[in-house]
Protein backbone atom coordinates (compact mmCIF):
# COMPACT_ATOMS: atom_id res chain seq x y z
CA UNK A 1 0.00 0.00 0.00
CA UNK A 2 2.30 2.88 -0.98
CA UNK A 3 1.93 6.26 0.71
CA UNK A 4 1.18 4.71 4.23
CA UNK A 5 3.10 5.46 6.88
CA UNK A 6 2.56 3.37 9.79
CA UNK A 7 4.30 4.26 13.07
CA UNK A 8 5.08 2.07 15.48
CA UNK A 9 2.72 0.65 18.31
CA UNK A 10 4.26 1.69 21.78
CA UNK A 11 1.94 4.87 22.62
CA UNK A 12 -1.24 2.70 21.86
CA UNK A 13 -0.71 -0.26 24.03
CA UNK A 14 -2.34 -0.26 27.57
CA UNK A 15 0.04 -0.47 30.28
CA UNK A 16 -1.32 -4.15 31.79
CA UNK A 17 -3.54 -6.46 30.35
CA UNK A 18 -6.99 -7.42 32.15
CA UNK A 19 -4.74 -10.16 33.66
CA UNK A 20 -2.15 -7.42 35.07
CA UNK A 21 0.43 -8.80 32.23
CA UNK A 22 2.16 -6.09 30.56
CA UNK A 23 0.28 -5.76 27.02
CA UNK A 24 3.15 -6.61 23.93
CA UNK A 25 0.95 -5.25 21.03
CA UNK A 26 -1.65 -2.91 20.63
CA UNK A 27 -5.06 -4.64 19.78
CA UNK A 28 -6.89 -3.58 16.54
CA UNK A 29 -10.17 -4.12 14.49
CA UNK A 30 -10.02 -3.24 10.88
CA UNK A 31 -12.90 -2.04 9.43
CA UNK A 32 -13.03 -2.26 5.62
CA UNK A 33 -15.57 -3.12 2.88
CA UNK A 34 -13.29 -4.43 0.28
CA UNK A 35 -11.79 -7.56 1.08
CA UNK A 36 -8.48 -7.02 -0.75
CA UNK A 37 -7.83 -3.37 1.12
CA UNK A 38 -8.93 -4.89 4.59
CA UNK A 39 -6.43 -7.73 3.87
CA UNK A 40 -3.58 -5.22 2.68
CA UNK A 41 -4.79 -3.41 5.84
CA UNK A 42 -3.96 -6.32 7.77
CA UNK A 43 -0.77 -7.74 6.36
CA UNK A 44 0.50 -3.89 7.15
CA UNK A 45 -0.45 -3.71 10.67
CA UNK A 46 0.63 -7.47 11.47
CA UNK A 47 4.29 -6.23 10.04
CA UNK A 48 4.56 -3.38 12.23
CA UNK A 49 3.73 -5.04 15.35
CA UNK A 50 0.19 -4.79 15.72
CA UNK A 51 -2.19 -7.35 17.02
CA UNK A 52 -5.49 -7.41 14.53
CA UNK A 53 -8.28 -9.11 16.97
CA UNK A 54 -11.07 -8.54 14.69
CA UNK A 55 -12.23 -7.81 11.45
CA UNK A 56 -15.67 -5.60 9.96
CA UNK A 57 -17.06 -5.70 6.51
CA UNK A 58 -19.61 -3.08 7.55
CA UNK A 59 -19.80 -0.13 9.93
CA UNK A 60 -22.55 -2.45 12.38
CA UNK A 61 -20.01 -5.03 12.21
CA UNK A 62 -17.32 -2.56 12.99
CA UNK A 63 -19.15 -1.65 16.71
CA UNK A 64 -20.45 -5.05 17.48
CA UNK A 65 -16.64 -5.51 17.54
CA UNK A 66 -15.33 -2.96 19.18
CA UNK A 67 -17.88 -3.17 21.96
CA UNK A 68 -17.21 -7.09 22.06
CA UNK A 69 -13.31 -6.89 21.94
CA UNK A 70 -12.72 -3.56 23.23
CA UNK A 71 -9.47 -3.02 21.35
CA UNK A 72 -6.84 -0.49 21.55
CA UNK A 73 -7.71 1.23 18.04
CA UNK A 74 -10.14 0.74 15.40
CA UNK A 75 -8.76 1.62 11.92
CA UNK A 76 -12.16 2.35 9.63
CA UNK A 77 -13.03 3.25 6.32
CA UNK A 78 -15.45 5.61 5.74
CA UNK A 79 -17.55 4.84 3.05
CA UNK A 80 -19.26 1.50 4.46
CA UNK A 81 -22.62 -0.75 4.17
CA UNK A 82 -25.35 -0.75 6.92
CA UNK A 83 -23.82 2.02 8.30
CA UNK A 84 -21.11 4.43 7.31
CA UNK A 85 -17.79 4.34 9.28
CA UNK A 86 -17.92 8.11 10.71
CA UNK A 87 -21.78 7.63 12.24
CA UNK A 88 -19.93 3.68 13.46
CA UNK A 89 -17.18 6.06 15.02
CA UNK A 90 -19.54 8.27 16.53
CA UNK A 91 -20.96 5.49 18.17
CA UNK A 92 -17.43 3.64 19.55
CA UNK A 93 -16.49 7.24 20.46
CA UNK A 94 -20.14 7.51 22.84
CA UNK A 95 -18.64 4.58 25.09
CA UNK A 96 -15.16 5.45 24.74
CA UNK A 97 -14.29 2.44 23.94
CA UNK A 98 -11.24 2.67 21.95
CA UNK A 99 -9.07 5.31 19.20
CA UNK A 100 -10.48 5.28 16.05
CA UNK A 101 -8.81 6.17 12.94
CA UNK A 102 -10.68 6.78 9.81
CA UNK A 103 -9.48 6.09 6.06
CA UNK A 104 -11.01 6.20 2.57
CA UNK A 105 -10.42 6.36 -0.74
CA UNK A 106 -13.07 7.87 -1.83
CA UNK A 107 -12.41 11.08 -4.12
CA UNK A 108 -14.84 13.50 -5.48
Amino acid sequence: MQGIIVSKPQDLTRSTSDSGAEAEHPRVVVAEDEALIRLDLVELLEEHGYEIVGQASDGEEAVRLANELEPDLIVMDVKMPKMDGITAADKIAEDRICAVVMLTAFSQ
